[in-house]
């Protein structure tokens, strides 16, 4: 058996920056259409719509050494409403360290580096729910690579021909 159906997400993120320090929002959405799979007339599944605003900022502090990077992650579900408050210092640039705060659900110790585009993170999960707690923490591992895109104008090479200034 098999099913079909539309589904349809969208986002919007906004940043400024002032001299060095940053400000950040951003608002999304997941399943809008809120779509139902039936593959027969004994089994579906329904997808709720999700909605997501996370709000940061990066400040910096000493010469520019640390940055301080205070953020929060709502999350909607119907009914249900959830929340991440996230604190972390980045050193130099290159390496992070901080904790963050699940709503009834965990605390979370996070710790990384970066080098160059490479990025590599750990964060370990305390379960602060009872049901959590009998999980006795969850290690994370995360990797990742950026690519910088200049989507600019592409940049006119001076004249070299004195003909031609």
């Amino acid at each position: 058996m098999s099913g079909a159906s539309v589904d349809l997400g969208l986002g919007a993120y906004y940043e400024r920056r002032f001299g060095q320090n940053m400000v950040y929002a951003g608002v999304s959405a997941m399943h809008l259409t809120e779509p139902r799979l039936e593959q027969d007339t004994s089994y579906y599944t329904e997808q709720k719509r999700k909605i997501f605003f996370l709000a940061g900022c990066n400040i910096l502090v000493r010469n520019a050494l640390f940055i301080v990077q205070p953020s929060v992650l709502v999350r909607a579900m119907g009914n249900e409403l959830t929340a991440d408050i996230t604190l972390r210092a980045t050193y130099r640039r290159r390496f992070w360290g901080g904790v963050s705060y699940r709503h009834d659900d965990a605390v979370v110790l996070i710790a990384g580096a970066e080098y160059n585009a490479l990025r590599i993170g750990y964060a370990y999960d305390i379960g602060t729910s009872t049901t959590a707690r009998k999980a006795n923490g969850s290690h994370e591992l995360m990797a990742s690579y950026v690519v910088k895109l200049d989507m600019g104008r592409k940049k006119r090479r001076p004249h070299k021909s004195i003909r031609l200034l």
